[in-house]
């Protein structure tokens, strides 16, 4: 397994903030960091210790990933997971709450198109003891024409002093949106761009990384989007 120390020394040598993960890795945050980008290039397992706050977004374009979260000390973890499935594709997403007053907030956002099938599970987990976390998850998957995505969230909640929430959607985007931008003279499969690159940057501002979803939405329009 591949180990990695992110801290700021690492960033420092890698000014964009983006990582490439092909093999099955461990990513250690010891203090707190800038946003850090990862790129899902290959079917993996990726472990996460994170011992302070860190802003983390994943992109992982078609591949089986499963990622187990620990964190310890005082991690606080923003995660913001973008997903596209062209095929059959599991994503099983783990939030271990390890110490007392730690936080997760994680954000999954996937699109599934042609034979896509996008299988989603989300777990957060906090044991009997560790009390004052905030461990809370939002899922949403949207599905082009014949294609399917399923969503397992779950919370394994053994203490009564937490915060925890999840929320899931599966469907399309909103008509009254699309109707929207329609009216300002807009083509069907151009708002369907401009929606889905919104949907997966999230709030990404990384150039690189953003440039990585738009090759994956290249492959998407304008066969897979019609009125």
């Amino acid at each position: 397994m591949n180990k990695l120390i992110v801290d700021n020394q690492l960033q420092q040598k890698n000014t964009t903030n983006m990582i490439t993960v092909a093999e099955d890795s461990l990513l250690i945050f010891a203090q707190p960091t800038d946003p850090i980008y990862l790129l899902i290039t290959n079917s993996l397992t990726l472990e996460i210790e994170c011992h302070a706050q860190v802003t983390l977004y994943i992109f992982n374009p078609s591949y089986d990933v499963s990622i187990k979260v620990h964190l310890q000390d005082q991690g606080h973890l923003d995660s913001y997971v973008s997903l596209v499935a062209n095929h059959l594709m599991h994503t099983d997403i783990t939030i271990c709450h390890e110490t007392k007053k730690t936080i997760s907030n994680l954000f999954c956002h996937g699109i599934s198109y042609g034979q896509g099938d996008l299988r989603l599970t989300v777990n957060g987990i906090v044991p009997k003891t560790i009390a004052g976390c905030t461990c809370n998850q939002t899922n949403q998957l949207i599905n082009f024409q014949d294609a399917k995505s399923s969503i397992e969230p779950n919370l394994w909640i053994e203490e009564y002093d937490v915060i925890a929430n999840h929320a899931a959607y599966i469907g399309s985007f909103l008509k009254e949106n699309v109707f929207y931008l329609q009216t300002k003279g807009l083509k069907i499969v151009t708002i369907y761009q401009l929606l889905s690159k919104a949907f997966l940057y999230q709030t990404s501002q990384n150039e690189q990384y953003q440039q990585r979803i738009d090759d994956a939405l290249l492959k998407i329009f304008a066969k897979e989007v019609k009125e």
